[in-house]
Formats: C-alpha cells, sequence, structure tokens
C-alpha cells in the first residue's frame, strides 16, 4: 500500500514539473493571454447564442398557438349573412323593378299614338225598357271674365293695346316760333272703352308753359281702338312724347 502510495506520489511530481516547464516555456508565455481571451468571448457569444434560440423558439410557439386559436374560434355569424342576402334580394328587386318600367314606356311608345285627333260623339244614348234618357251634351261656351268699367289697366297688362285711328299734330305756337324756341312734352291720358281720350296730363314740359296748350288741344281729339283684355274692351292708360322742332316746321 505504502508503495503505490509512493509510485502516484512521484507520477504527481513529474506530471507537475511537465507542467511547470511548459508554462516557463517562452511559446506559453506569449500565447496563453491571447487563447485566453478568445476562449473567454467564444464562452460569451455561445451563452448569447443559446438565450437568442430559446427565446425565438418561445415566440414561434406562441404565434402558431395564437394563430390556430383565432382560425379556430372565428365563425362568421348568421345575422351577417341574413343582410347580406336581403341586401342582394333589394338590389336584384330594384334591377327588376326598372327593366319593366323601361318596357312599358316603349310599349307605350309604341303602340300609342297620344297626339292623335279624337272625333267628337255626341253622347245620347236611350235605354230601352225604361222612360229614363240622358240629354245629349251641348258645348259650353267660353266664361269671359268681367272686369270694373272705372278699373285702368296700363298697356303692358294688355292683350292687346290701343292702336290710334286719328291724330292732329299739335300747333307750333308763333311766338316760340319766331324767337326760335324747341322743347318737348311729356303727357300721360286714359284711351276708354270707346276709343275717346280723357283725364290729358303734362307731366312734364321744357321749357315750362310754352307748348302745354297746343298739346291740350291737339291730344284731346285723337282717337283710338280701345285696348283688350280678357276679349273685353277696357280702360288704358297711355304715356307719350311730343316734340317740338323748327326742322319739321
Amino acid at each position: 500500500m505504502s508503495v503505490n502510495l509512493q509510485v502516484l506520489r512521484k507520477s504527481v511530481l513529474l506530471r507537475q514539473k511537465v507542467v511547470d516547464s511548459k508554462m516557463e516555456s517562452p511559446v506559453y508565455k506569449k500565447f496563453f493571454p491571447v487563447g485566453f481571451i478568445l476562449s473567454f468571448f467564444a464562452n460569451i457569444l455561445i451563452i448569447v447564442a443559446l438565450t437568442q434560440l430559446i427565446r425565438f423558439s418561445s415566440e414561434t410557439e406562441e404565434k402558431t398557438f395564437y394563430r390556430s386559436v383565432e382560425i379556430a374560434d372565428f365563425k362568421p355569424s348568421t345575422p351577417v349573412k341574413k343582410k347580406i342576402i336581403e341586401k342582394k334580394k333589394e338590389e336584384i328587386q330594384k334591377k327588376e323593378k326598372k327593366i319593366i318600367k323601361h318596357k312599358t314606356k316603349q310599349f307605350l311608345s309604341e303602340t300609342m299614338d297620344l297626339n292623335m285627333d279624337l272625333p267628337d260623339v255626341e253622347l245620347n244614348p236611350n235605354i230601352k225598357g225604361s222612360n229614363f234618357s240622358i240629354p245629349a251634351m251641348q258645348p259650353v261656351g267660353e266664361v269671359t271674365p268681367q272686369f270694373d268699367s272705372s278699373k285702368v289697366f296700363d298697356m303692358n297688362n294688355l292683350d292687346i293695346a290701343p292702336v290710334q285711328k286719328f291724330k292732329r299734330n299739335p300747333v307750333y305756337p308763333y311766338r316760340a316760333k319766331r324767337l326760335g324756341i324747341e322743347g318737348e312734352v311729356s303727357i300721360s291720358f286714359i284711351v276708354d272703352q270707346n276709343g275717346k281720350v280723357s283725364n290729358i296730363k303734362i307731366l312734364k314740359a321744357v321749357p315750362e308753359k310754352i307748348f302745354d296748350k297746343s298739346v291740350l288741344d291737339a291730344v284731346s281729339s285723337w282717337e283710338y281702338a280701345p285696348g283688350e283684355l280678357g276679349g273685353q274692351h277696357v280702360r288704358t292708360r297711355v304715356t307719350t312724347k311730343i316734340v317740338f322742332d323748327l326742322e319739321d316746321e
């Protein structure tokens, strides 16, 4: 037993000497720090890679689990299907209605002429076996509107405006002619239902009170075909201008 221990001790000492001799060699001293640093970083890289692989594998497992759950749980609800079907039915019905309307309009336009002249038919049927009879329909005349005889209408509101039948030009006053005075007179008057002129008014005279009397004397003798409204003769207000120019004399 003691012999074996001595042999073992000698072998350990021998190995220790070999290791010490290697560590004291210049090659070992030169490359030992570099090898130690490289081995340290290699261990760190291995640890980081292992952690990333573990995290990536766990994330992929979670995603696949969620996807499978979502696909398994998704089921379209029946109310949504019903709404889609109802919308499609409504669209089909609208299209059918449009087609029917178009076809009916086309049929009527091809088979009927709405502008054709219908013959005048006089209804006078006699029912046999009874004393009942329907009298013939008589055409009803047009109803003419009644207007107040005292009302005066404007020329723009008439169906037919008054038309002058007789006109006497005013006499150029002697004094104005001798002095070379020219001018104009704006007047208004009423043409009654008989075409006579009345209610003559001087609206504007330039110069004043030179040609007034001559205008009043001439206009009072004018005669018109009376204006008409609704087929009736009515009183009409007329406005006009009379110019006194020496060149026309």
